[in-house]
């Protein structure tokens, strides 16, 4: 307890301060998401938006069954994408990159959202080396779920999600994820980047943010009930500013034993141990069965546990080798 309260305190004194110097925030969502994205990102050159470079070109696709749940999906190669969920039934994408017109060997580059069973696909082809192209722009109804999983290497970019009531399961390796005001259930695995997540409502499903090689910072309304586990390798550290008497520790343990780094083959088993515990999350969660895969854990480091306000709704986080930080949101 005397561990957190310290945390607590040292990081109050710090946001505190930044509260204080900093500007008013801004007045509308979208701007909202504007500051937490130029905020997160870790570009060593600045990047104009896609908008300055080049004209936008839009698609636009319906759900065959409006009044179900739809599902917007990706799994090709993304630079930077910003979803934004909207009140109506509007669904687009656009992007600096051209509509797709063809397939095969040879096609030029292009982008299309394809529809069937009530799943909107995002599919995108072309060269990676103008991997500024990859830049989307998607509205769909907010509460639409959301499945993202980029394997490629498109750049240091960013997934950046608002005003989504779904549930959202991402998956990037490149590039850092951002969420704003999204109350579903959250699933988020990062590797090169940090993954941000300010949410003005308490969560009522569960939240499990892992990361792999960067930072990790949840922002929680002061009264959330949540079940908190949060782990770091050794190379990383815990941040709170949740006083003692809503953040009640159970656990709080140190292992000097620490694989991470030791050896290409060592990452690479851990890295492949850890998408695999969020796979089976997510599969619980399709079939609205309750997880019984352990809490996700990687090997040496700091591991704290507790009850945050009488503790509730599971939220775990995991950092490899970064930083997480568990804040109250303004």
């Amino acid at each position: 307890m005397l561990l957190c309260a310290a945390l607590a305190c040292a990081l109050a004194r710090g946001l505190a301060a930044q509260n204080s110097a900093g500007p008013a925030a801004p007045a509308q969502s979208g701007d909202e998401l504007r500051a937490l994205i130029e905020s997160t990102r870790n570009n060593a050159i600045p990047v104009p938006p896609a908008s300055s470079r080049n004209p936008l070109n839009t698609d636009r696709a319906a759900f065959s069954d409006p009044k179900k749940r739809g599902t917007l999906k990706i799994t090709d190669a993304i630079h930077r994408a910003e979803i934004q969920g909207v009140a109506d039934n509007e669904i687009s994408a656009s992007s600096p990159l051209a509509l797709k017109t063809q397939d095969g060997p040879g096609a030029p580059a292009g982008f299309e959202l394809v529809e069937k069973n009530n799943v909107i696909t995002l599919n995108v082809s072309g060269d990676t080396k103008e991997s500024y192209k990859f830049d989307f722009k998607i509205r769909v109804p907010r509460d639409t779920n959301i499945i993202i999983e980029d394997n490629s290497m498109a750049g240091p970019g960013y997934v950046a999600i608002a005003d989504i009531d779904g549930d959202v399961d991402i998956s990037k390796k490149d590039g850092s994820i951002i969420f704003k005001n999204t109350t579903g259930a959250i699933t988020a695995n990062a590797y090169f980047g940090s993954i941000v997540a300010v949410l003005g409502k308490a969560p009522e499903k569960p939240v499990v943010l892992a990361n792999m090689l960067g930072n990790i910072s949840l922002a929680l309304p002061a009264a959330t009930a949540a079940s908190v586990r949060m782990r770091t390798g050794s190379r990383g550290g815990i941040r709170t500013n949740f006083p003692e008497d809503a953040l009640k520790i159970t656990t709080n343990t140190t292992s000097p034993e620490n694989r991470f780094g030791s050896n290409a083959q060592a990452d690479i088993e851990l890295l492949d141990a850890l998408k695999e515990e969020i796979t089976k999350r997510q599969r619980a969660r399709a079939t609205g069965a309750a997880s019984t895969t352990p809490a996700i854990s990687v090997l040496g480091g700091k591991i704290i546990a507790g009850g945050l306000n009488g503790g509730g709704v599971d939220i775990m986080l995991t950092a490899n080798s970064g930083t997480i930080t568990l804040r109250q949101s303004k």
